[in-house]
């Protein structure tokens, strides 16, 4: 069984690279699964399908950690399905196990969160920013 792997879209519109999982499917075209993660072109390395440490990118790290988890999940499935059922899934089952798995998954890293609210009370107890407009933050 082939494993899943990532692949970079590059949008030149809006000057993103779009990070996709591809789902190789037995006897058919493979399915590709968006991850809804969008990154600048120069932090995907397409050699190693991964996202780059580069100046002014923070976060490459945490997404490569996040991507492999979906892959490995994704394969892991795929693996059971076939050793319980004794066949593979089609392109359907994986996309809406893709859905599923992507669905639980906040796009937001929680560090990233703790820190905009340990700045949001420390504002509060500084009193350099007015109640209302914390409230807005929020």
């Amino acid at each position: 069984m082939r494993e899943s792997y990532l692949k970079g879209y590059f949008d030149k519109r809006r000057n993103k690279t779009y990070i996709r999982i591809v789902v190789p499917i037995y006897k058919s075209r493979p399915v590709e699964i968006s991850t809804g993660i969008s990154v600048p072109p120069l932090a995907w390395s397409t050699d190693k399908g991964k996202l780059k440490n580069i100046m002014g990118y923070d976060g490459a790290t945490e997404h490569n950690i996040r991507l492999k988890g979906y892959l490995s999940q994704i394969d892991d499935w795929r693996l059971a399905r076939i050793r319980e059922q004794g066949m593979h899934p089609s392109k359907e089952q994986v996309k809406e196990y893709g859905k599923e798995i992507l669905g639980k998954n906040v796009l937001v890293h929680p560090s990233i969160l703790n820190f905009l609210n340990s700045e949001i009370e420390r504002m509060k107890e500084d009193r350099t920013v007015s109640a209302s407009s914390i409230r807005r933050l929020r």
